[in-house]
């Protein structure tokens, strides 16, 4: 739980900001690795969707961040 706290905490001091596009690409690869993707549509809470797919790409950026400094 504090490493999440931790890393939330980065991204919004680093302004980190998630695009439309950006959005939308990762929510479309998450709903088609199901084989149909109507149920996939009709079975996931998009809005749950989002705010994971959100925090996962802000997460990414955060630690690509920390690990620019190790080199």
């Amino acid at each position: 739980v504090q490493a999440a706290l931790v890393l939330r905490a980065i991204a919004e001091k680093e302004k980190f900001e998630i695009t439309d596009k950006e959005l939308k690409e990762e929510m479309d690869k998450t709903i088609s690795s199901f084989t149909e993707k109507n149920t996939a549509e009709n079975k996931i809470d998009i809005n749950r969707l989002k705010e994971y797919t959100i925090g996962r790409l802000k997460n990414e950026r955060v630690f690509q961040l920390l690990n620019s400094y190790n080199k």
